[in-house]
């Protein structure tokens, strides 16, 4: 599924605005090449406004996803977690998943290499899994 630009959100809330709910399924599905189904519920979640300033569930815009890369880029995976959850009502495993596909996408540099290839880039060890699973643990269990 791609990113939506703001103006193609924009006309997609146009479309809703007027009375067009098919005409904005069939622009949520042509702009972010997602399923009628995927499209339909991104469109439902807009029209009751359940996504805070994410157009829909599972979609973000541009600049959206470029504060995401940012956060994993200086090493803050929780806050991206965090940013997704808020950008689009998901749920934490759900945003967890994405963020980290995000940064495997993300996880090569314009040369080819893979940044964890380049010099003075470090990885976390088993302590920082552990860390990440705790803290995780901890969000879950005050969520619920």
């Amino acid at each position: 599924m791609r990113n939506l630009t703001e103006n193609q959100l924009s006309e997609i809330r146009h479309k809703l605005a007027n009375g067009e709910r098919i005409d904005a399924v069939r622009l949520c599905r042509e702009y972010s090449g997602t399923s009628l189904a995927g499209a339909e519920e991104a469109v439902a979640a807009m029209t009751a406004n359940e996504v805070g300033n994410a157009a829909s569930v599972g979609m973000l815009t541009e600049s959206q996803e470029a504060k995401l890369r940012g956060n994993l880029e200086s090493g803050r995976k929780i806050e991206a977690v965090k940013q997704y959850r808020e950008y689009t009502g998901a749920g934490l495993k759900e945003s967890k998943e994405f963020v980290e596909s995000l940064g495997a996408r993300s996880s090569k540099s314009p040369s080819g290499k893979k940044i964890s290839d380049r010099p003075n880039v470090t990885t976390g060890g088993c302590g920082s899994s552990v860390f990440l699973l705790s803290v995780a643990g901890a969000i879950v269990y005050l969520l619920f």
